[in-house]
């Protein structure tokens, strides 16, 4: 039986589709589900495209892509998401609601009264 050979292109995927030092396991989780995405479609072409030079590049395409989708990621791992503002309900002596007000909204008033 002849030694089996490994397909280039499927080093070439594997290579470009693996690892970057991600800030927290959230952001971790992340990229590896990215990666392991876009790794199965490499993969995908590699099994059902023909070897030649449009496959290869098709591998490198691939390979941009996940470089973007996981710079989008990292690049904004930093930023927190914004918390969702706290909101009030303000009832009347009867018991039934009468608004919802927001923090910034309540902030807001809180000064409007101290500076009168």
């Amino acid at each position: 039986m002849p030694p089996k050979t490994v397909d280039p292109d499927k080093q070439l995927a594997e290579r470009l589709l693996t690892w970057h030092k991600p800030s927290s396991d959230g952001v971790a989780n992340s990229l590896d589900s990215i990666r392991s995405r876009f790794l199965a479609l490499a993969n995908f072409v590699v099994k059902t495209a023909p070897p030649s030079e449009d496959r290869t590049r098709a591998i490198w395409l691939i390979g941009d892509a996940c470089r973007q989708a996981v710079y989008a990621v990292v690049a904004n791992q930093e930023a927190p998401a914004p918390e969702p503002p706290t909101e009030y309900v303000v009832k009347t002596p009867s018991g039934k609601v009468a608004a919802h007000v927001t923090e910034p909204t309540r902030k807001a008033t809180r000064a409007r009264k101290a500076a009168k």
